[in-house]
């Protein structure tokens, strides 16, 4: 489906743009091909290993020139601390039950919650499932997340943030399909007040059609994008987990007389 990259792309394998996708930045890949498809476009600089061809780049082209890997960064460790939640003013509730999790969730009141689910359990929505938070919600499970058919999440009353989160544990076993997943339907809305966080260390797929996009932040250890999917950053801190930053405030304060 046609895409939005406003960023550049380095691949260390070859790097294939396709069905109307357009980069802002540049492409690039490492040892191998760069290929566009005839109304694909990379706005910026192209550079290859090999090849490039196809498609439309408005600027210069760099071919058969191989480099070095894209440096990698590694998937943070996202780990749940209670009390850093209870700091940050959530009630915590466990169940070792996605079921009883789920209907809890269904018809939460106002508040920000925590439902931590462990042992590792299915939470799933579906069937034309509606969910109204009041609040601010962060569903961490040792499992996995998932929704299918018609599922809408609404933030009522106010701009919530809806965090879904599995846990990083050492040594998952990740392979697709893994019990660790989050996998969240084409046909699942998040209204425009809403802001969602997702991580998984293993595999969250997401394919979403809202209007106007998706706004937050997908982290995980593979990350499948689908069906038309627009997702809008914007930075979301997780309790308890590398809350670093800095203080925009005054550091001196002199006063002057008009006199």
């Amino acid at each position: 489906a046609q895409g939005i990259v406003k960023q550049d792309i380095w691949s260390n394998g070859y790097l294939n743009l396709s069905n109307g996708i357009v980069v802002y930045g540049n492409g690039q890949s490492s040892t191998s091909y760069v290929q566009l498809s005839n109304n694909s476009t990379i706005q910026g600089n192209a550079k290859a290993g090999t090849t490039i061809t196809g498609g439309t780049i408005k600027g210069s082209k760099t071919p058969n020139s191989p480099s070095g890997p894209p440096p990698q960064t590694a998937l943070p460790h996202i780990t749940f601390n209670q009390q850093a939640w209870v700091d940050a003013g959530y009630t915590v509730v466990n169940y070792s039950n996605c079921a009883l999790a789920k209907n809890f969730i269904d018809t939460i009141g106002s508040g920000d919650y925590v439902v931590r689910i462990s042992p590792a359990c299915l939470i799933s929505w579906g069937n034309n499932s509606v969910v109204n938070l009041h609040g601010n919600l962060a569903i961490v499970t040792d499992g996995s997340i998932s929704t299918t058919n018609q599922t809408t999440w609404n933030s009522v009353g106010g701009t919530w943030t809806l965090f879904m989160i599995d846990v990083w544990r050492n040594g998952l076993n990740c392979t697709k399909p893994s019990p660790y997943d989050i996998s969240v339907s084409n046909n699942t809305n998040f209204n425009d007040n809403m802001k969602l966080f997702v991580y998984s260390p293993c595999n969250v797929d997401f394919g979403n059609n809202n209007a106007g996009g998706v706004n937050g932040q997908i982290i995980g250890g593979t990350v499948t994008i689908t069906n038309q999917m627009t997702m809008n950053y914007v930075p979301i801190l997780v309790p308890g987990f590398n809350l670093l930053g800095y203080s925009v405030s005054p550091s001196y304060l002199r006063e002057v007389s008009n006199g």
